[in-house]
């Protein structure tokens, strides 16, 4: 199924260049060549998803870039500091809200959730040094208080996930990107039946497979309760406890944690085309459904224009856009990450992504915020991996 263009050629163009120039800003400080670069880049493929009459091909490279990225940055980090050092640093890193008596500028090598937004923020603010011989690592500010560790910490997590919701999942989680590396496009060769709600569509008898069931969706939230309250009773932050480094430290912990990352990012994905880690799991997911209803951006349903053919329920990622939130909302349930695949699905050309409260359609909005964001959030690996690959290959 085919799209219009989702704005004018003009509006595609001042969005791509507005993306250009705040990826140019973020990327510039460390290296001059690689902010053109990103800028380039980051403002050409705004462009073309703009104006393309299919977004999925799109949208699924970007968040596999970003997991790629990812993966290896850190693959490249520990083959630089070496596994004994690696160990050495694991088993002896603290685990605090703000470190009291140490000095508030520094610089972190070792990927840590904690330091990322001052990562991110700090290359393109006030770091003037490059290089790991140089610096040692890259710039980052440590918070002295827990108000400057909610500035520096969770800030920037709160506001990313306030303005896209979801949306983060569909467009900016490594994660997720990772899952869709694995999850296949065909037909799917496991439909989870034992899981999914059995449902009696309006004036028909018959009950159909639709979404997954209440309780299957919900261990997500149990997942995201027990780790906030593990949090509060070892009075660390809960960044600290989703930390890679507890795999490490506790044998079966990271045996367990490999399991589930085989079987629900690598298996089920492939088998059933879905985003099961993210639908079932993910913690993180589970606290912005928290707040995702209140986010500006929506996907919604005409319903003078939609005909209930539900191919848009076949496609949907995360069993979101089911039989019985079309029929009740007229809209996915809160589990959306705003991936488009239903927008594109729709022969109707009934569903889009509007602003909160109003009919206002936003898809031309909500695109350049998200990669202008992605953009954002992955500066240290991209820098992680010019700086050390090249030492590591000679």
């Amino acid at each position: 199924m085919h799209l219009n263009p989702i704005t004018s050629k003009k509006f595609a163009l001042v969005a791509s260049v507005a993306v250009a120039i705040f990826s140019f800003i973020i990327y510039y400080r460390p290296y001059l060549w690689l902010g053109f670069l990103v800028a380039i880049g980051s403002g050409i493929i705004t462009f073309i998803i703009m104006q393309s009459e299919k977004i999925q091909r799109y949208r699924r490279s970007i968040v596999i870039y970003y997991a790629l990225v990812t993966w290896i940055g850190t693959l490249v980090i520990f083959s630089f500091i070496g596994l004994i050092s690696l160990l050495k640093w694991v088993n002896g890193h603290l685990r605090v809200y703000y470190y009291g008596g140490m000095p508030t500028v520094g610089t972190a090598l070792v990927p840590c959730n904690f330091n990322l937004p001052s990562v991110s923020v700090g290359i393109s603010l006030w770091g003037t040094e490059t290089g790991i011989e140089a610096i040692g690592g890259l710039p980052v500010v440590w918070p002295t208080s827990v108000f400057y560790f909610f500035l520096l910490v969770l800030f920037p997590f709160l506001l990313t996930a306030f303005i896209l919701g979801r949306g983060f999942c569909g467009w900016i989680c490594y994660f997720g990107g990772t899952v869709d590396i694995f999850r296949s496009s065909k037909n799917p060769r496991w439909i989870l039946s034992r899981f999914r709600k059995k449902y009696q569509e309006p004036g028909k008898s018959n009950l159909v497979v639709d979404g997954l069931r209440e309780d299957v969706k919900d261990i997500k939230y149990g997942v995201a309760i027990g780790l906030l309250l593990l949090a509060i009773g070892l009075v660390i932050p809960v960044i600290c406890i989703v930390c890679w480094t507890w795999f490490i430290q506790y044998f079966w912990l990271g045996i367990g944690a490999l399991i589930v990352f085989i079987l629900f990012v690598i298996v089920l994905p492939f088998m059933t085309g879905k985003r099961t880690w993210c639908t079932i799991l993910c913690p993180v997911g589970a606290l912005i459904n928290f707040i995702e209803r209140i986010t500006p951006f929506n996907v919604r349903i005409n319903p003078k224009k939609c005909t209930k053919d539900y191919s848009c329920t076949t496609v949907c990622p995360m069993y979101s856009m089911t039989r019985q939130s079309i029929n009740e909302m007229y809209a996915p349930n809160v589990d959306c990450i705003k991936c488009g695949a239903c927008i594109e699905q729709c022969p109707e050309k009934a569903i889009d992504l509007y602003l909160l409260g109003t009919s206002r359609k936003v898809r031309s909005w909500f695109i350049p915020l998200a990669i202008s964001t992605g953009m954002f959030w992955y500066i240290w690996f991209v820098i992680i991996i010019i700086e050390l690959l090249p030492k590591l290959i000679q």
